[in-house]
């Protein structure tokens, strides 16, 4: 293993071999500040999403209500406003998918004592880019199906299968066999697996929430009210808020992902 990352991976287990939650999250951090530039190069792409999003979404800004909101509205060029929403998403889902297989297969070779720069992991996203889209149409659907029954099946769904995104990216398993890789590491495990992931999600979701407040839903608030009469600038200030927004998406998206791969490692040591 690198020695360099080696320092940063030194996890407490539990009785069961599985890593303690405090310290897989101290070991997530660390490994975040260890590769950040190199993980920076690869989250960044999630801000061209942002920047091919702008030109529709800003089209449909007309003002500020009262309390401060935005109001949006169907601009007059109707298909001009469409395509550059449609071509905005497709951007983004796109940069998205990118952005977590690259993240996905560098974390891992990094725990593995390899190293991926930047374009090999892109590479690695062109080759496996289909089977993954596969996985994670399936995925999605299992995991909304469950949350709309009652919302407990769901949190079932999210334990068993949170794996087998990494099982298609990493192993390149392929079909409905990421699922049942996904299945057969948290079989015996579920509860442990969830808290954990649980408690992963919460975490950094927290900190996307305080950083997304403090640089992007404060500084909007505070425009809206100010700008309110005056839609141009109002749309001025609003492009670079958006493209902070991004940014603090591609700062906090590493994360969840380092912490799930080094648990997924663990979890096939713990299977072989």
């Amino acid at each position: 293993m690198n020695s360099t990352i080696s320092r940063y991976l030194k996890i407490v287990t539990d009785p069961r071999g599985l890593p303690k939650t405090g310290s897989l999250l101290l070991a997530t951090w660390r490994f975040y500040r260890a590769r950040f530039p190199d993980l920076m190069r690869l989250s960044a792409i999630l801000i061209v999403g942002v920047v091919f999003t702008l030109p529709g979404f800003l089209m449909s800004v007309v003002g500020v209500d009262k309390r401060g909101s935005l109001v949006t509205a169907q601009p007059a060029d109707v298909w001009t406003h469409l395509s550059l929403t449609a071509i905005g998403v497709l951007v983004t889902i796109i940069a998205s998918i990118f952005v977590s297989i690259s993240l996905n297969a560098s974390a891992y070779a990094e725990i593995s004592g390899k190293r991926i720069l930047g374009r090999a992991a892109l590479f690695h996203g062109l080759k496996i880019f289909w089977p993954y889209v596969f996985t994670l149409i399936l995925l999605k659907l299992a995991l909304g199906i469950g949350l709309a029954l009652l919302f407990i099946p769901g949190l079932v769904v999210f334990a068993y299968l949170a794996f087998a995104e990494q099982a298609v990216i990493i192993e390149e398993i392929r079909g409905l066999n990421p699922f049942r890789r996904s299945l057969a590491l948290v079989v015996g495990r579920f509860w442990p697996v969830f808290w954990r992931l649980l408690a992963c999600y919460v975490a950094f979701g927290i900190v996307a929430l305080v950083g997304s407040a403090l640089l992007v839903r404060l500084p909007l608030a505070l425009a809206a009210n100010l700008l309110a009469h005056n839609p141009l600038m109002l749309k001025v200030t609003l492009a670079p808020l958006m493209l902070i927004g991004g940014a603090v998406t591609a700062l906090i998206a590493p994360l969840p992902i380092i912490f799930q791969v080094q648990l997924y490692d663990r979890l096939k040591k713990l299977a072989k």
